[in-house]
């Protein structure tokens, strides 16, 4: 993680390249009786933010790229 903390700006910068927490459940077997398998996918993330002051305004927004084995890019940012 990369951060700048400024009088008027703060922005930061994260990549993360590791597992998934969250499970991923597959069919792994029909017969001769059916078989979950249990996996973590792969991911990676990179990620940006910021927060600047203008008097007694404040902007913040942030923005993430993930990349999932399996499951495609995505993009988000509020």
């Amino acid at each position: 993680r990369l951060d700048r903390v400024g009088d008027r700006l703060d922005w930061s910068l994260s990549w993360f390249d590791g597992h998934d927490r969250m499970p991923r459940y597959r069919l792994a077997a029909l017969s001769p009786s059916p078989r979950l398998a249990v996996g973590h996918d792969r991911v990676q993330v990179a990620g940006a933010d910021f927060a600047a002051a203008a008097g007694r305004w404040s902007f913040r927004g942030e923005a993430a790229y993930t990349r999932a084995a399996g499951r495609g890019d995505t993009l988000r940012a509020v």
